[in-house]
């Protein structure tokens, strides 16, 4: 798990879709043969290549315009009790805050109390003794992001005795009795993966390139990220067997000491063929560009995931990136709707049923039409649509 290794994509045994990353050759026994079926072999690579754009342009479909709706219009069965004490684990990353600050508005609005409490991610000890400390000090409900199972096991049986719940968010996990799973977990991976690799490919095809792709990659997160990654070579393997994708690993302590500049930048330097990089998160941007640049270092284009007012920034300048943006302040506000209906006795799953997609393909392009990057939460007016499911208002 921890040694870099090339994830080449399955070769299916069918015709290469992809002009870019394919080409066609005809034979013959003279001349006029070969030349009538080169013509032949270009006029399909040129209707593959069509129908691939076609059917790359249809992934894509969900995610080019801005969302207006929260897909879900089933209210709560009866009004939520008031008072729930929900508590956050807290590991100190940027995404965890804005879904946390999502949490703590919606909160306030159903009248429950909504705080964090501190850990450290890579010691699982610290997670454990915080959500034993939250639930001991009354809270009903304890918010976990990308932990383990075996680290939640060691807290459910104390969750249970106190009738509270652990909400399991960003992960892979299976639910378990005082246990339950956050909004689209079930697909959310193995779909913005299908959706990145999507953008990669048509990027590619209209450079003329096969994609070599870098892809971001934290072990310790192996088990959520392998739902994404099945995502990616799925569209890899269809569209352009032809095209690679390689893990950059990078450790947790990596990413908490800012080492993961030198650990992308020494791959890229190693690996020269790496023409796209997958950031499975922006923070892997932060100061990359720069550090290339610096040590003369080609930089790929850039298609990542859970993008900052600061990538929206590099956009509007024209940085060669594009980001799959998932409102996270909403998804806190989606987060507590779920333990609203665990409350109540609905049906805390239908977010997963539901197949809640609100995510937005940032280009050079529509990020022209948004007058203010720090302030980019659609759906317009997602908190109005909330409070209509709760039966309340603000």
């Amino acid at each position: 798990m921890h040694s870099r290794r090339r994830i080449l994509t399955a070769v299916l045994p069918l015709a290469c879709v992809v002009v870019a990353a394919c080409s066609s050759t005809g034979g013959g026994s003279s001349s006029s043969s070969a030349a009538g079926s080169t013509a032949a072999g270009s006029t399909s690579s040129a209707a593959t290549g069509q129908a691939a754009a076609q059917a790359l342009a249809k992934i894509l479909t969900p995610v080019v315009n801005e969302p207006t709706s929260i897909s879900v219009t089933t209210p709560l069965a009866k009004p939520a009790p008031k008072g729930i004490k929900v508590v956050g684990l807290d590991d100190g990353f940027v995404d965890e805050n804005l879904y946390y600050q999502g949490m703590a508005a919606a909160a306030k609005v159903l009248g429950w109390s909504f705080s964090t409490q501190s850990i450290n991610d890579s010691d699982p000890q610290t997670v454990i003794s915080g959500a034993t400390s939250a639930i001991n000090a009354g809270a009903k409900a304890v918010v976990m992001v990308s932990e383990l199972q075996s680290t939640i096991d060691k807290v459910l049986p104390l969750a249970n005795q106190h009738h509270a719940v652990i909400l399991d968010t960003i992960s892979a996990n299976s639910a378990h009795p005082g246990q339950i799973l956050a909004s689209t977990e079930n697909h959310e991976f193995f779909t913005q993966d299908r959706y990145v690799i999507a953008a990669i490919l048509q990027q590619a095809d209209a450079a003329g390139q096969v994609a070599h792709i870098g892809e971001t990659w934290i072990p310790q997160f192996a088990t959520d990220r392998i739902l994404g990654e099945n995502g990616a070579k799925q569209v890899l393997a269809q569209y352009c067997p032809k095209c690679t994708m390689d893990r950059i690993n990078i450790s947790l302590e990596d990413v908490q000491n800012g080492a993961y500049v030198q650990d992308i930048a020494s791959y890229l330097q190693s690996h020269p063929d790496i023409n796209f990089l997958f950031a499975t998160n922006a923070f892997f941007v932060n100061g990359l560009v720069p550090a290339l640049k610096q040590a003369g270092i080609p930089i790929p284009k850039i298609v990542g995931t859970e993008p900052t007012a600061a990538n929206f920034s590099a956009l509007k300048s024209g940085a060669a990136q594009e980001w799959f943006y998932v409102p996270q302040q909403v998804l806190g506000w989606v987060w507590t709707d779920e333990l609203a209906r665990y409350f109540t006795g609905g049906d805390y799953n239908i977010w997963n049923t539901t197949a809640y997609d609100p995510q937005w393909l940032m280009t050079d392009q529509n990020i022209q039409q948004v007058p203010n990057v720090n302030d980019l939460e659609p759906p317009v007016g997602y908190q109005a649509q909330f409070e209509k499911l709760w039966g309340v208002s603000s």
